[in-house]
């Protein structure tokens, strides 16, 4: 690979969460803990993104990339009779420097 190459990619698949804690810091602003909805700890969804390789040396490689993650199943424990759900939807902007060690 010689210096200053680009290559681009895609990626997609499936993405599973475990909730490890859900709490409220009380220094919040207008905070009110009997607000608080019960979370579910498992999620599960689809990820898609696309990004780029750019070769610094021989060794050195920085990546950049964007993710989209998007939640399939309801994670939240908001009142069905009004029809709400609470699902992931993160976009994540990924930076990587590969050593080539």
């Amino acid at each position: 690979m010689s210096s200053g190459t680009l290559f681009f990619f895609a990626n997609g698949g499936p993405f599973f969460n475990y909730l490890l804690n859900n709490k409220i810091k009380p220094d919040y602003p207008n905070e009110d803990s009997e607000v608080v909805t019960e979370q579910k700890k498992l999620d599960f969804g689809l990820s898609i993104g696309i990004g780029t390789n750019i070769s610094l040396n021989e060794k050195n490689d920085i990546t950049i990339e964007i993710r989209d993650d998007f939640g399939i199943i309801d994670t939240g424990g908001v009142p069905k009779h009004v029809n709400g759900t609470v699902k992931t939807n993160t976009l994540k902007l990924i930076l990587g420097w590969n050593l080539g060690i």
